[in-house]
């Protein structure tokens, strides 16, 4: 129910989500499908844009000699005995198959909500493969776009790798010399070539040069193109047209028919390379890839039903007791009041929704503790450790309903369930589990909220 009185809009809902990455929009999708009217507030697009467009449930063993994960699965199971406070751990109450149920049902749910957008998500929960991707190394994942997973290495034995002539951020050069040699030190085979494209300003300009065509031998750097702009081009169906024609052509150039690009096509559009005559696959990239994916949960929040707000930062919180009542939030031209019997905190890791005061830090909305003097200090000692950073491992502190509990364990607040990178306990850029316990969480909090 909406009303508006003196200027500031009032909404009144059943479940109210801040933050709008993945744990956020996940969390809001299930909440709605529960017939919950769901709310989101979102200041901006969450981390989700950071990342490849990969969902990586775990990847490496979170110690010093960070061992390869085979078996994601397995590997959820063995991080619950060992770690009692990840997150994985807390969904499950320290149960290891609880943890694969939650973990499974999670991505089951992500998987067949894309379906019904029509977006394909493949791959296996318990089997990571490699994908190569922008920064020339070999990203184990086990869940991708389609368009990405047919890139997974050993699969592609010979390809040419395209960039786009003043795309700087996607280097194909280094792409293909890195990951070949990469490539080496697991026993794959991998023939890679680079080369490029150009793109017109005003038109796709239809002059396809390979890097070996340079009698100067520089790296083509005309225009200054930036990934957005790329995306909307891509828009066009002629450009898209134009551009899987040149890959064509570089395919029979190359005498090789598997062809690697950065994902610059659009969520809906990527379908098409499949019907190009060509196997071409797309390397996963942050934003270009993360944005996508960022898409595409945003549509499944709404097909589900749940209303996002986009562009509203959280101001204040009314609280009664140990229960949120609402929160106001403001936009550069209103306000809003949410009312609403639970909520849903998703607002992103110590890099987006923490902040340190008085050698302690916080999460500012609720004044939440994510860390003490100790952890503080463990972070400016010791900068570059091995197996992952501790400042990636501070996060709000919950018990196994996801509630938020103080130093001594005791609950904070009845009705604030906190997911995704909030939490602490983890460190998902060691782990490579950022999305994989983003969708976990998000969907644990949006079935117990």
């Amino acid at each position: 129910m909406i009303d508006w009185r003196g200027g500031m809009r009032e909404i009144n809902a059943d479940a109210v989500v801040i933050g709008g990455g993945a744990a956020g929009m996940i969390a809001a999708s299930v909440l709605a499908k529960r017939g919950k009217d769901t709310v989101v507030v979102t200041k901006g697009f969450g981390s989700t844009y950071l990342s490849s467009g990969c969902i990586d449930v775990l990847g490496y063993v979170p110690t010093p000699d960070r061992p390869y994960v085979s078996n994601p699965i397995q590997g959820v199971k063995e991080l619950v005995r060992s770690k009692p406070m990840h997150p994985y751990s807390l969904i499950s109450g320290g149960k290891p198959d609880e943890a694969v149920k939650m973990v499974k049902d999670s991505l089951t749910h992500v998987v067949s909500e894309s379906k019904k957008q029509k977006i394909k998500i493949d791959g296996k929960p318990g089997e990571n493969v490699f994908l190569m991707n922008s920064l020339g190394t070999l990203k184990p994942t086990c869940l991708a776009q389609d368009s990405m997973y047919s890139g997974r290495v050993p699969s592609i034995k010979k390809a040419v790798i395209v960039g786009i002539e003043g795309f700087a951020d996607f280097n194909p050069v280094f792409v293909a010399e890195s990951v070949a040699s990469l490539a080496k030190t697991f026993g794959f085979d991998c023939s890679l070539k680079p080369a490029y494209m150009k793109l017109g300003t005003t038109r796709l300009n239809s002059r396809y040069k390979a890097v070996g065509d340079d009698p100067n031998g520089s790296t083509p750097t005309s225009g200054n193109f930036e990934w957005r702009e790329l995306r909307q081009m891509m828009k066009n169906r002629e450009r898209r047209n134009e551009f899987i024609k040149g890959l064509k052509h570089l395919s029979k150039k190359y005498k090789t028919g598997t062809v690697g690009i950065p994902p610059i096509f659009g969520l809906d559009a990527c379908e098409e390379l499949h019907d190009s005559g060509v196997q071409i696959f797309e390397i996963p990239m942050p934003f270009l890839g993360g944005s996508r994916l960022h898409t595409l949960f945003s549509r499944i929040a709404k097909r589900c039903g749940a209303n996002i707000m986009d562009g509203y930062e959280v101001t204040g919180v009314r609280i009664i007791g140990k229960k949120c009542v609402g929160i106001t939030a403001e936009s550069n031209l209103r306000k809003i009041k949410c009312n609403a019997e639970t909520f849903v905190l998703s607002t992103g890791d110590i890099l987006t929704g923490l902040a340190e005061k008085n050698g302690k830090i916080k999460e500012p909305i609720f004044n939440l503790i994510a860390g003490d003097e100790k952890a503080y200090k463990k972070v400016k000692s010791d900068v570059f450790p091995k197996g992952g950073h501790p400042v990636f491992e501070i996060g709000v502190r919950v018990n196994s309903g996801l509630l938020p509990v103080d130093e001594r364990g005791e609950e904070m607040l009845s009705n604030v369930h906190v997911a995704g990178s909030l939490l602490g306990g983890y460190d998902y850029t060691a782990e490579k589990s950022g999305l994989g316990v983003a969708i976990a969480t998000g969907y644990t909090a949006g079935v117990i909220a």
